[in-house]
């Protein structure tokens, strides 16, 4: 198993009741499966609690502690004209609402601040691999931001607990937010991060595991992340990268070119937003005084824009995908499952696409981030 795993290495039905639960354990699956000691391995216990979750069905409905959530952020988006710098502002004055994790993956870890490319970058060491002078697996997290704010100190609670839960040594660098930094400077800062990871510097000072270098995306951060994917393959450097995971990922041009008439859209949840997000993306490429003089009709097939319409011949060789979002996920759901039937032909390249029931765009509730929360650590025991 993977760098996230702590589970023993065979377990018996009564160990897998209480790792499980009563309620989803399967005696006769278990009985198929075991092994001639009557137990089953951890691999095969994570194998079928991924196949379980992957596998629930739709809920129809946003979960019952979230629900009142969308009502007001859909009337806020419905309420704000364009995105003007003094509009980018006031969101600014709210991003550490982003970091959602608890604050106790904090004291977990020794967190440190470098420099790449003359930009800060956090890292995060799990306690439990700080006396480890050897080989370490390591991620590089994007964050998100709705490609307008952020950077790496308003997302350490998140980088925290992503380094705990994979046990892996996790990068937060700076790529920078629209519109004071365009695409191009995006993928060179995030390009640079990536590289850095490879390094001697690196290696020398964090005994980096460079046949385990993952990179993860949330939000704006999983364009970013499949943007350096796509410049990796580009370049023909795919295998500098284990694994690329998309996390609620802004990738495609699923919203143009409704963005102009939202009221179009069959789905409640574009219908707020469509506009104000294509206009973000805009920025990365424009001016805020020009963001609705931006042409669309002459940039949707834009790569550069949206990386999930990469050609063909750049997808086939990127490194293995794993997408995951929410039912309800007005940025993200979309564009993750078409991209998913991109990726599903060529062999090798999706790992999986998870998209969990009732939750949305970051937004879980409690017990859908329970529900999160453990799909997170059995995806890192597989793919890291």
């Amino acid at each position: 198993m993977g760098s996230g795993a702590s589970l023993p290495e065979f377990i018996d039905p009564e160990q897998c009741k209480e790792i499980v639960g009563e309620t989803y354990f399967n005696q006769e699956k278990f009985d198929s499966i075991k092994e001639t000691n009557g137990k089953i391995t951890a691999a095969q216990l994570t194998d079928l609690m991924l196949d379980s979750i992957l596998a629930a069905p739709p809920s129809g409905k946003r979960n019952d502690d979230i629900a009142p959530l969308w009502d007001q952020m859909s009337t806020g988006w419905a309420q704000v004209p364009a995105m003007q710098m003094k509009i980018i502002e006031l969101f600014r004055g709210s991003v550490d609402m982003l970091d959602q994790a608890p604050d106790i993956y904090l004291a977990q870890c020794a967190i440190t601040k470098i420099q790449i490319k003359e930009k800060p970058c956090n890292v995060f060491i799990p306690k439990a691999l700080e006396v480890i002078q050897d080989a370490r697996p390591v991620q590089i997290f994007y964050h998100g931001g709705g490609f307008i704010m952020g950077g790496p100190d308003n997302f350490k609670k998140t980088s925290a607990k992503l380094a705990v839960t994979s046990n892996s040594i996790v990068l937060c660098p700076t790529v920078g937010y629209a519109p004071e930094n365009k695409a191009v400077e995006w993928l060179e800062n995030a390009y640079a991060a990536l590289k850095y990871v490879h390094s001697d510097e690196a290696e020398e000072k964090y005994y980096f595991d460079k046949a385990r270098v993952a990179i993860r995306g949330e939000s704006h951060g999983g364009y970013t992340a499949l943007t350096v994917a796509r410049e990796a393959a580009k370049l023909d450097e795919p295998n500098l990268i284990k694994f690329v995971w998309l996390d609620i990922p802004a990738i495609t041009n699923d919203f143009v070119p409704k963005w102009k008439e939202p009221e179009t859209e069959v789905q409640d949840m574009h219908k707020a937003c469509s506009k104000l997000h294509m206009q973000t993306i805009a920025l990365l490429f424009t001016d805020p005084d020009k963001v609705e003089e931006f042409n669309w009709d002459e940039n949707k097939e834009n790569a550069e824009a949206f990386p999930a319409l990469m050609d063909d011949e750049t997808l086939a060789k990127l490194p293995p995908v794993l997408i995951t979002t929410g039912e309800f996920d007005h940025v993200g759901k979309r564009g993750s499952e078409q991209f998913a039937e991109r990726l599903k032909p060529v062999e090798g390249k999706l790992l999986a696409c998870y998209v969990q029931p009732g939750v949305m765009h970051g937004v879980y509730g409690t017990e859908g981030r329970k529900l999160r929360d453990i799909a997170e650590r059995l995806f890192y025991s597989k793919f890291l």
